[in-house]
């Protein structure tokens, strides 16, 4: 999730995002290469209006050979923040560990939220 708080910013991050698991004995990736959007949401912070962007694909970036998604805010109408979520839970797995790379040259502040099972 990317968090922008000062007006008329424009920031465009990448993020490669995995998940390890006790099943597996290497990281999965949150990003499907041929699915890019699947499980993903985009959100433009509905509550402070103004803020615009997109989530895609990076086709030309990856992490440790895994796929990158490319998410854009546009706060120069207003708007607080952009974000983008996924809900781990409908894959399934065991996770013990979350990690996340992010490309952002300019980025001055970012938030990320986490719930667990409980809604917490």
């Amino acid at each position: 999730m990317s968090h922008i708080t000062s007006c008329g910013l424009i920031v465009s991050a990448t993020l490669a995002l995995l998940a390890g698991a006790h099943l597996f004995a290497e990281d999965i990736s949150l990003v499907d290469q041929a699915d890019p959007a699947k499980g993903w949401s985009f959100g433009n912070g509905p509550e402070f209006p103004g803020a615009k962007g997109s989530l895609d694909l990076d086709a030309s970036t990856t992490h440790a050979g895994h796929p990158a998604l490319h998410l854009v805010s546009d706060l120069s109408g207003g708007g607080n923040y952009v974000q983008m979520g996924r809900d781990v839970r409908a894959l399934h797995l065991s996770l013990d560990t979350l990690s996340f790379w992010i490309k952002a040259p300019g980025l001055t502040g970012m938030a990320m939220r986490l719930i667990d099972g409980t809604g917490q």
